[in-house]
């Protein structure tokens, strides 16, 4: 297997984008948290009644039974550098013991019959920060720092290493950047933003060029992000609220929609009812749901925004018929806004979500289905999503191998993300 492009015809290739993947070592996610949450809400039973149950279980059952938490773990003990190579090595194959050819050969990406001169990954940083919880009762009392800039910096030496292991290798790297706005005073907001998105008026080219020299960087050497990440990530179920009621904490939200909108800096919002908390399932429902974005983009209606996971509810209103209440709301808001999107992250990882997709734009009229089909974006959710699927590659295997058409594939895959991010 060779990393990097044989001809100059692989470089006029157009791109494959994954808008919405992770990666992380065991010292990013905020367990504690997680674990006291877990806990106050089994003292209150009938909170456990907002829980997907009827999917989770499965789930769980899966999980156990495949040894998918293990593999999840396999990836995340692995040093952030290494994960990018891990995923290039997936593509090409090199993984595999059932024969099936990889997705990448010679530096070109073929999927669904379309060739692609490379493979641009954002990598999502959440904002693990929690200043509600207190380690005082605790054996270990020292408090815990958790700051988004030591995450962001982890990630960065992550692409620098890669770089450095294949400087002619078949990624590009563009994170964005979790932003928790509770956790914030205006003024540290303020320089948050401006640290690492002062340079976000250049152009694509420019970003390529910033991720390029990172090979060119000693290991010793400082390194910045200004330049090469790519836009925002906000997470509800760690305590964000799109449209907070308090006066100081709505102007903070405020500021922030307004940078990205001066910035054309592109948003990806988390938005199914499953995810990683830290507040009660009641915060979590309240703020994750469209709904809450609804005053935002009437306010902001030029707002770049993506809707994480499609809105996909795993909890049932019945047993027998599954919600649709914030997929239905969130293509409302990508016909009636001309810079909202949504991802599948994830919610690939199950084949018959394409079949449903494939009819739900089916069944459209086709000035609808024209205009959805230029707001859709393929995203896998790595290495959250190996809870659920064996590996990156079984989750572009399901993608090309779905009933959906494969002009939208291409538009999902390349053309709706670059025109999300870069346009």
């Amino acid at each position: 297997m060779k990393f990097f492009h044989e001809s100059a015809s692989a470089e006029a290739l157009p791109l494959f984008y994954d808008v919405h993947m992770h990666v992380m070592s065991l010292s990013h996610p905020a367990f504690l948290a997680f674990l006291r949450n877990l806990r106050d809400v089994s003292k209150k039973p009938a909170a456990w009644w907002s829980l997907p149950f009827e999917d989770i279980r499965p789930m769980l059952d899966g999980v156990i039974r495949k040894h998918l938490l293990m593999n999840l773990l396999a990836v995340m003990e692995h040093d952030i550098g290494s994960v990018f190579c891990l995923i290039e090595d997936d593509l090409a194959g090199q993984f595999r013991t059932d024969g099936q050819p990889g997705f990448l050969q010679n530096g070109v990406l073929e999927i669904a019959g379309t060739r692609y001169g490379g493979l641009v990954l954002c990598p999502l940083i959440m904002d693990f920060g929690d200043k509600s919880f207190s380690t005082t009762r605790l054996y270990y009392n020292r408090p815990i720092e958790r700051s988004i800039r030591r995450h962001a910096r982890d990630v960065l030496n992550g692409i620098r290493d890669y770089r450095h292991r294949r400087p002619q290798g078949a990624l590009q790297i563009y994170p964005f950047l979790g932003v928790n706005t509770a956790l914030y005073t205006m003024q540290s907001l303020e320089k948050l933003l401006h640290e690492f998105f002062r340079l976000h008026d250049f152009s694509r080219k420019f970003f390529h060029q910033t991720f390029s020299a990172l090979s060119q960087l000693k290991v010793t050497d400082p390194i910045s992000g200004k330049g090469l990440f790519a836009g925002i990530k906000l997470y509800p179920p760690l305590g964000f609220d799109p449209w907070p009621d308090s006066f100081p904490e709505r102007e903070k939200v405020r500021y922030l929609y307004q940078f990205c909108c001066d910035k054309n800096l592109p948003i990806t919002t988390h938005c199914d009812d499953l995810g990683f908390r830290t507040v009660t399932p009641e915060e979590v429902m309240r703020q994750t749901a469209p709904d809450r974005w609804e005053p935002v983009l009437k306010e902001f209606p030029d707002l770049k925004l993506n809707f994480a996971h499609m809105g996909r509810q795993y909890h049932r209103t019945h047993v027998w018929k599954e919600n649709r209440a914030w997929f239905d709301k969130i293509i409302g808001f990508c016909l009636q806004y001309p810079n909202v999107y949504s991802d599948f992250s994830f919610t690939g990882c199950r084949p018959e979500f394409y079949d449903f997709l494939a009819s739900y734009l089916h069944d459209q009229s086709a000035g609808v289905r024209k205009r959805l089909s230029e707001k859709i974006l393929f995203g896998s959710d790595f290495s959250i999503n190996l809870l659920q699927i064996q590996s990156y590659y079984d989750y572009y295997e399901q993608f090309a191998a779905s009933s959906l058409d494969t002009s939208f594939k291409h538009a999902c895959g390349s053309q709706n993300p670059a025109r999300f991010l870069f346009e």
